[in-house]
């Protein structure tokens, strides 16, 4: 048996709070066995974990009780509060998670320190007066190891060659020189000179305009590709690739590896395949409105999660032009904020046009949650006796069967890869109809997500897995939807619609629908 139990409760059930927010709760003590404690403290901090090495920042200490005797049979209750942080969020990923803790320590002079630990979610609130501190310096320091990284390779090559030469042909150290290393040097700088001379001789020089680097979701993001075709071009199309992308370092010993991961990705096309003529400017303004999502930059020392756009001049029977433009993307509360002396502005281009986007791997051909909802009708596999009203609480040791439709959908959905275009048509056959489900809850949070009914916007996010499938789900419910203190292992059943695909946890998404 443990020398003390403990315990540690929030005030918000969810556990979910913004950034500014006070965070606040109550931690007991139960002793079980006599002892002497020099201390009873708070600790709070965040860190990441998953593939790559911990990283963690401040851990900000509070003193609940000093020195004393504690006797057996005593339950001690410590209140506690503090203004969260502002960044980094809640997040989980596929090899990043980044979560924030409050860990309550008893300090035991020579023995073990009875402790506990909870986590907490944190949620876009307050602007951090620094957004995009050290954003820059992580970028430049990128592009400066990725140029190291080409030189080394480079280096290491000619090395290698020339000491095989050497070791054939017994050459001197002068000899390896002139006749290994500085030829190699020279083949290579000319390969690398006629790959670019052969690029800019057909497209000319490329000037991307970028108004600003930094925004959010839901927020729309302009730029302009301006260039004149030195020589008549057939290309198979102009486009831009928006990628976010994970990317965790582990490090043991002398060992480092390296995991990578797209989360999301989307295609645009700026301009069809076609023919440009020689002399004529292309000047291509555009913009696209940014994917409503929860994945925002992150810049850690070994934990990264970047978003960039990659440009793409694809080329008819010839090298493509290509070029890659980081971005750092914040909630919209943090960019409703920023004044013009935070955004790093270029250019202010013409009025732009809307990208389409033939290769839509979230949201294409998908109605929006209002339509959903008002055209929302009960699928005839519902039984009318089925289940109680949409949004009551259920706890059974039973396994609730799927309905027929739902269970086709899942089974469906198992079988697609991530970025096909294949879930939104997959999920479509399922819109607008009213389906009884029955959720494995795994957690509970206060539902904060844009471009949503405002009959959800003050409920709850349900997060779990529809009952007798290993299918990961997210439900938003109702505002007037009374989830009780529904927790881990429990289960939700009521009524709702299919809404969209999750491209980024697999997971589907519905609304609380009323049963009729």
């Amino acid at each position: 048996m443990s020398k003390c139990d403990i315990v540690i409760e929030f005030d918000q059930a969810d556990r979910t709070y913004c950034g500014g927010e006070t965070v606040s709760g109550m931690a007991r003590v139960q002793v079980n066995k006599d002892l002497t404690s020099q201390g009873i403290t708070l600790t709070r901090y965040w860190k990441t974990h998953g593939r790559g090495n911990t990283d963690a920042g401040t851990k900000h200490e509070q003193t609940l009780a000093g020195e004393s005797k504690l006797r057996a049979g005593e339950t001690f209750e410590f209140p506690f509060s503090f203004e969260s942080e502002c960044q980094p969020l809640t997040y989980h990923g596929h090899h990043i998670n980044v979560d924030h803790y409050v860990r309550v320590n008893v300090d035991v002079p020579w023995a073990f320190d009875p402790k506990a630990e909870e986590e907490y979610i944190l949620r876009p609130g307050r602007r951090p007066e620094q957004i995009r501190y050290g954003w820059d310096k992580m970028v430049g320091a990128r592009g400066q190891l990725q140029t190291r990284i080409s030189r080394w390779l480079a280096s290491l090559f000619v090395i290698v060659v020339a000491g095989v030469l050497a070791v054939v042909f017994h050459w001197k150290p002068l000899e390896i020189f002139l006749l290994g290393v500085l030829p190699m040097l020279v083949l290579l700088g000319l390969v690398r000179s006629f790959w670019k001379k052969l690029v800019s001789s057909r497209v000319g020089e490329v000037q991307i305009v970028v108004p600003r680097d930094i925004t959010a979701p839901g927020e729309p993001w302009s730029c302009q590709l301006r260039f004149t075709p030195r020589k008549r071009l057939e290309i198979n199309g102009i486009t831009a690739k928006l990628e976010a992308r994970e990317s965790a370092v582990s490090s043991s010993g002398t060992k480092t590896r390296r995991y990578r991961r797209t989360v999301f990705e989307k295609l645009y096309t700026i301009r069809p395949a076609g023919t440009l003529a020689v002399g004529m400017p292309v000047d291509e303004p555009f913009s696209i409105t940014f994917p409503d999502t929860e994945i925002y930059t992150l810049s850690k020392l070994s934990n990264n999660v970047r978003w960039s756009v990659q440009f793409r001049i694809d080329i008819a029977r010839s090298p493509d032009w290509t070029q890659d433009q980081s971005l750092y993307v914040v909630p919209a509360e943090f960019l409703q904020e920023l004044d013009d002396s935070q955004v790093s502005t270029v250019a202010t281009p013409r009025p732009a046009a809307t990208l389409t986007a033939p290769e839509d791997s979230s949201r294409a051909g998908l109605d929006t949650t209002e339509n959903l909802l008002d055209r929302a009708e009960p699928t005839a596999d519902v039984p009318e006796t089925a289940g109680p009203p949409a949004g009551d609480t259920v706890v059974q040791s039973e396994t609730t069967p799927l309905v027929s439709p739902l269970l086709a959908l899942v089974e469906e959905l198992s079988q697609v890869r991530s970025f096909e275009d294949e879930h939104a048509q997959i999920i479509q056959r399922l819109q607008g109809q009213v389906v009884e489900l029955t959720i494995e809850v795994d957690r509970v949070d206060s539902t904060y997500r844009s471009s949503i009914p405002d009959s959800h916007g003050r409920g709850k996010t349900i997060t779990g897995s529809i009952a007798g499938s290993e299918q990961s789900v997210e439900l938003l419910t109702r505002n007037d939807s009374d989830v009780g203190d529904l927790g881990r292992g429990e289960r939700w059943r009521g009524f709702a619609v299919v809404s969209d695909w999750d491209t980024l946890y697999k997971r589907l998404r519905m609304l609380e629908s009323p049963r009729s």
